[in-house]
């Protein structure tokens, strides 16, 4: 069962649903930690990774002579590193763009699709009942989220007022329920129309996992 109490600040598919989330950062994503600062990564270690220390630097209109290989601790590092070995032996062989591009545009269609359902339609106009009852007009959860009142690096109190008020409406009225089950019904047709693309793709990403264990199998203890 969908759980609209459930913290997921990087899932805004169907709007705010975190309760605590309004609470605290009204509609603005949850402030992460700093990263520690890296450490620049030594010359020994890019090499590795993609067989030269300069691998952004700027390329000049001549093409220059071919270098030799380069050598670290006695080992003959393969051209393009670590980096252009991964991408030979476990991406590109399994690649299939074509399938990628299908199975996207079924997460989008599905997804605006779903927003003209009249099913989804109905809830929203709900929902909008329901924000309008505790003083706030909007016609759907995008509106209130797309507030431009909300959009400076401050978070307001009437931001958080109004965002705890969306999920409280949201749970009153099963919106996130209605929706993604609406959704789904849509995705599901879909996929059904693009069976045979799906299929494929879900072989190339079983044997690209494939190809990763093989890989590992043979470096384990190396």
């Amino acid at each position: 069962m969908y759980d609209a109490s459930a913290r997921q600040p990087s899932d805004r598919r169907y709007g705010l649903i975190g309760r605590r989330e309004a609470e605290v950062e009204g509609y603005h994503l949850p402030i992460r930690k700093t990263p520690e600062k890296r450490t620049r990564i030594d010359d020994d270690l890019m090499l590795v990774l993609h067989g030269t220390t300069t691998p952004y630097a700027s390329v000049g209109t001549a093409t220059p002579p071919p270098a030799p290989l380069p050598v670290l601790h006695g080992r003959q590092i393969p051209k393009g590193g670590c980096t252009k070995e991964a991408n030979d032996r476990i991406h590109a062989p399994f690649a299939y763009p074509d399938g990628s591009e299908i199975a996207s545009l079924i997460n989008s269609r599905a997804n605006r699709e779903s927003t003209q359902d009249a099913r989804v339609r109905a809830v929203f106009a709900r929902w909008s009942s329901c924000m309008k009852s505790s003083g706030f007009s909007y016609a759907t959860p995008m509106d209130a989220m797309a507030d431009h009142r909300f959009l400076g690096p401050a978070v307001s109190t009437l931001e958080k007022r109004t965002a705890v008020a969306d999920v409280t409406c949201k749970e009153s009225v099963q919106l996130p329920q209605v929706w993604l089950s609406v959704e789904s019904e849509k995705q599901q047709s879909l996929i059904r129309q693009h069976r045979e693309t799906l299929d494929k793709l879900y072989l190339m990403h079983q044997r690209k996992m494939k190809a990763v264990d093989d890989v590992l199998a043979t470096t384990a203890g190396h």
